[in-house]
């Protein structure tokens, strides 16, 4: 939630460039970290992987399911008698389903490469944070709603998280194992 107070108090500022950003910062303006997106069912569109799809709903007698039709289009099939909140709690699992292999991808990549090792991970929903780190535990949560944030940004925030296990601050040496390893 900092790096977002912080993003929208240096908007105020008197004409800030890109480039007097920090490399970090940069970084996650590129791979679209700010602003957050929120999405509902009120929505025609949502997003996966960070690309908009048009969000079409179907009704059906058998199983209930989420998939991407096409290029353009993700579909949901209901029951008609299903409620908004289920139809949330199923889109939910649904991205969830999809994240999980690629943390798992991205953790087996960047732990040799920082040196680092994860107890254990998980992926829920948060509020402010798009992921967390506890140290002590090894132990690091990635937010759900990273799924519909392109590859880059997912990738970011793991590797964010992984840097937490090194150093647990964000003070220069943090961010300067961040710009060594995501330069961008």
């Amino acid at each position: 939630m900092g790096d977002l107070l912080r993003y929208r108090r240096t908007q105020c500022a008197p004409r800030p460039t890109f480039e007097s950003f920090g490399a970090s910062t940069r970084f996650r303006l590129q791979i679209g970290l700010f602003p957050r997106c929120e999405q509902s069912f009120g929505s025609p569109h949502h997003y996966v992987q960070g690309r908009r799809y048009r969000l079409d709903i179907v009704a059906t007698e058998g199983r209930q399911s989420v998939a991407l039709r096409d290029a353009s289009t993700l579909e949901l099939r209901l029951h008609p008698d299903t409620s908004a909140a289920e139809r949330e709690q199923l889109l939910q699992r649904w991205y969830r389903r999809l994240l999980r292999p690629q943390v798992a991808e991205l953790i087996a990549k960047w732990e040799p490469i920082l040196g680092v090792e994860v107890a254990d991970w998980g992926i829920k929903k948060m509020k402010t944070r798009w992921g967390t780190c506890n140290t002590e535990a090894g132990r690091i949560w990635i937010n759900l709603e990273l799924a519909k944030k392109s590859p880059a940004c997912l990738e970011y925030i793991v590797v964010h998280e992984l840097v937490h296990r090194i150093e647990r601050r964000h003070n220069d040496q943090f961010r300067e194992l961040m710009d060594r390893h995501l330069p961008q």
